[in-house]
């Protein structure tokens, strides 16, 4: 049973949210504001959280140019704060340094401001890995390598810097896993110039930590390249690389690009992708600049505008097989965009989270480390507006889904967890280019999992979902179909084309049951005449048909109209199952527009069509039944003060806490706990048929 809870009645009005919610604001308010509607048109997203696609090693950093500022002209508090919010925030699993092409033994004192920092962070945390860029060394020797014939003289000494760099910093604490030989090493034209570089070089360094004269035991580094500005211009050198260069192909052990212009189209992730024989794929770099192809426009926060960009276009590369993400960078002043800025304001030093930082805490902080990305499809969007990747902790019950709105307008988004799950709860957080700050917008819990929800995404937006699977919507196995208005049960009489509304004490055989017919479809099958309600294709003639009858139009939808009442709706067709009012004996099908009372429909339990369904076969959908408190909804749970009981009327409740202490007792459907301590509390609920149920509630 598929619910849109975006079709769910509420006073309160939606508005985009900008900034961190007060905790005073109502509980009511926040649901507003999450479930329901946006002013734009639908989008939709549908996951599979058991297809795997590959694993998400995690993010790293890297400091831009001016990292001395972190160790020498802040505060030890501020010190403390950076390194939290880059360890804390940001799980920096690796941490990059560039450095310019000369031996660190004649630039001690530049080595030594990186190496400070690095150690810093990892002593808040060990497992942070270390890959440096011996990004210039290359340049040093291009008009040599342009020449062709370079004499193995000059590939050494280019080895012997790589070792240098690797030996001074071993014996400073650091050891170098990763060492990326070229970065941004330009277009087409110096493939063949640079691509030597990974050859006799890799080799000459590999000899000689094989050798004596490796004294201080230096571990061999994963080789990393080419690093290029995009995947368009990866793929390009892959291809040469391969062609012309096969053993400095060989001797790269990480493939790696950057994410600018050229990195945003996907079909370049596919291919390089598939190009990289079982390599580790990465992403080495992004920018938090704005690109041409930003949709935001100029007067937004042009490094959130890029973070944005880059940050979930990486969405593609996630699906083409990115395995390891390296956020840009981690600290600085006005050298591209800092994940934490460190600059002078008058005579005092400032430290600051820019926008980007918000950004990538979205992606990288709130899932685990190491989650497994996992499929998604949408329909309804275009791509350049609406990007999302869906991560998920494999053995973990939680899937972390994040959207970014580029529009200038509030979206409307359906996210579908697929027939296997349910959503048992959902956390929505935002941050946009006002607050740059993440905000929860609303945690909810559902008494019951729902196939499918909706919220709102605000304009110029990133929105991170935490949703906790549950197991599928329970459907009954037999139940009353009531017409609201009149209060008629849905009956059929004994006749193949009797399908009338009638009251349960003259109907002889009220009972049906809801058969799950795969993609959010139910067939409607009376209990006692085995047969399914049928509609002709237009849905103008509605009555009772063989099971036999395998055609798509005897298919329905259950579509949520608010918390107590739903529409049929007949598949094919899209119209809304009617009857009238006053009498009820009227069944067709009306306009899918019709909002009358007289197309709204409950489902009540029925005993005798439970038992009579336990006694056959189990069939496809069917599932133990949920008894009458399936029909009862204590929400929001948790709450923050106020609970609404819908479902069945109230004629009076009790509160009590874990011990059983009685907290408050009343009369109603509705509770104010807005004077209570957090905790666990259980709601008894006696209604107005005597009936008593008892149900768990968190205050926070």
């Amino acid at each position: 049973m598929k619910i849109n809870l975006n079709k769910m009645k509420n006073e309160h009005s939606s508005r985009p949210v900008k900034r961190v919610l007060m905790p005073h604001y109502p509980v009511l308010v926040l649901l507003a504001l999450l479930w329901c509607s946006a002013p734009s048109s639908a989008q939709q997203i549908s996951v599979d959280p058991d297809n795997y696609q590959q694993t998400l090693r995690g993010t790293g950093g890297a400091e831009g140019k001016n990292p001395g500022h972190y160790n020498t002209q802040i505060s030890n508090t501020q010190r403390d704060t950076v390194r939290n919010w880059l360890t804390r925030d940001l799980p920096f699993l690796t941490y990059r340094s560039y450095q310019g092409g000369k031996s660190p033994y004649d630039e001690q004192a530049e080595w030594q401001r990186f190496i400070d920092m690095y150690l810093d962070l990892k002593s808040a945390d060990p497992n942070i890995e270390f890959h440096l860029v011996m990004m210039q060394t290359a340049k040093a020797y291009e008009t040599q390598l342009a020449q062709g014939n370079v004499p193995d003289s000059v590939f050494d000494a280019i080895g012997d810097i790589y070792f240098e760099a690797l030996e001074y910093l071993k014996i400073n604490g650091v050891t170098v896993a990763g060492l990326e030989l070229l970065n941004e090493p330009g277009g087409q034209s110096v493939i063949s110039t640079f691509a030597p570089l990974f050859g006799k070089p890799v080799d000459h360094l590999r000899n000689t930590i094989n050798s004596s004269a490796n004294v201080n035991n230096v571990p061999m580094p994963k080789i990393i390249g080419p690093s290029t500005y995009g995947t368009g211009q990866l793929v390009n050198w892959v291809n040469e690389m391969k062609a012309n260069h096969v053993a400095a192909w060989n001797n790269i052990d990480i493939l790696a690009t950057h994410n600018y212009g050229l990195g945003t189209v996907t079909a370049n992730y596919v291919d390089a992708n598939g190009k990289k024989e079982g390599r580790p794929f990465i992403l080495t770099e992004s920018t938090g600049k704005a690109q041409s192809d930003d949709v935001l426009t100029a007067g937004e926060a042009g490094d959130f505008t890029g973070a944005l960009v880059v940050g979930y276009k990486l969405c593609a590369a996630l699906n083409g097989g990115i395995e390891e993400y390296y956020a840009f960078q981690a600290t600085g002043k006005n050298n591209n965009v800092p994940l934490v800025s460190i600059y002078q304001e008058g005579t005092n030093w400032e430290i600051t989270r820019p926008s980007q930082h918000w950004t990538y805490r979205h992606f990288m902080s709130l899932p685990p480390a190491h989650s497994r990305v996992v499929t998604y499809t949408g329909s309804g969007y275009n791509a350049d507006y609406l990007w999302t990747a869906s991560l998920r902790k494999e053995g973990q019950n939680t899937v972390y889904v994040n959207v970014v709105n580029l529009r200038n307008q509030a979206e409307t988004l359906t996210l579908d967890m697929g027939s296997s799950y349910g959503i048992a709860g959902m956390k929505h957080v935002v941050s946009d280019t006002t607050g740059n700050r993440l905000a929860i917008v609303s945690n909810t819990t559902f008494p019951d999992p729902i196939a499918s929800a909706s919220a709102t995404l605000p304009a110029y937006s990133v929105s991170t979902f935490e949703v906790e699977l549950g197991a599928p919507p329970a459907v009954p196995a037999g139940v009353n179909i009531q017409h609201k208005t009149s209060g008629d049960y849905l009956d059929g009489n004994g006749s193949n084309n009797d399908a009338e509304l009638n009251s349960l004490a003259s109907a002889s055989n009220p009972d049906w049951e809801l058969t799950d017919a795969g993609s959010g479809y139910v067939y409607i099958e009376n209990m006692g005449l085995n047969l399914r309600l049928w509609a002709s294709n237009d849905g103008s003639q509605v009555e009772l048909r063989s099971n036999s009858n395998a055609g798509g139009n005897v298919k329905w939808k259950i579509e949520q109209a608010n918390s107590t009442y739903s529409f049929i709706i007949h598949k094919r067709s899209g119209r809304k199952l009617h009857a009238k009012s006053s009498t009820g004996y009227d069944v067709r099908t009306a306009v899918a527009s019709s909002t009358g009372d007289n197309v709204q429909f409950s489902f009540s339990n029925s005993p005798a069509a439970r038992k009579a369904a336990l006694d056959r076969s189990p069939g496809i959908g069917q599932s133990e039944p949920q008894g009458s408190e399936i029909n009862l909804v204590v929400y929001p749970n948790p709450t923050t003060g106020l609970l609404e009981i819908v479902g069945k009327r109230v004629s009076e409740f009790l509160v009590t806490n874990a011990q059983g202490v009685k907290i408050m007792e009343g009369k109603g459907n509705r509770i104010d706990l807005h004077q209570v301590a957090n905790g666990l509390y259980f709601i008894k609920v006696i209604t107005d048929g005597k009936e008593e149920f008892t149900k768990k509630v968190i205050k926070e």
